[in-house]
């Protein structure tokens, strides 16, 4: 058995996770990496950190899931951040050092109780 001290007592801690207010931040991808989505289907996991004012500090991420439905998302991330106008393959290491403004809404909780949460609408280089 091992004893952790974090250093603050829990009972002055929220358990609740407030998203950032809806709006355009500057801010810098810190890490790109494929993953599988919930469904099965590949995609790039984006993490995002805000650079500047209130919110410096605070991370969003984003999902370029590899579909049909998704690759206008794809393209966007490529053609605005990389310069990549055609091609079938990208780099996803290319991506972090990118520092970009990126528009920021809330998504509503869904039925199954999720909090509400940040969700990327835009992306466009710095």
């Amino acid at each position: 058995m091992a004893i952790v001290t974090i250093g603050k007592d829990l009972g002055q801690i929220s358990d609740s996770f407030e998203p950032i207010p809806e709006g355009t931040y500057l801010a810098r991808i810190i890490s790109a990496e494929p993953k599988t989505s919930s469904s099965g289907n590949p995609m790039v996991e984006v993490v995002w950190e805000i650079q500047e004012g209130e919110f410096t500090g605070r991370k969003i991420w984003d999902y370029l899931v590899l579909t049909e439905n998704s690759y206008w998302k794809v393209k966007r991330y490529c053609k605005r951040l990389l310069g990549l106008e055609s091609g079938e393959e990208f780099d996803t290491s290319d991506f972090e050092g990118i520092d970009g403004v990126i528009t920021v809404e809330i998504q509503a909780p869904t039925e199954g109780g999720r909090d509400p949460r940040n969700q990327i609408r835009d992306v466009e280089a710095a």
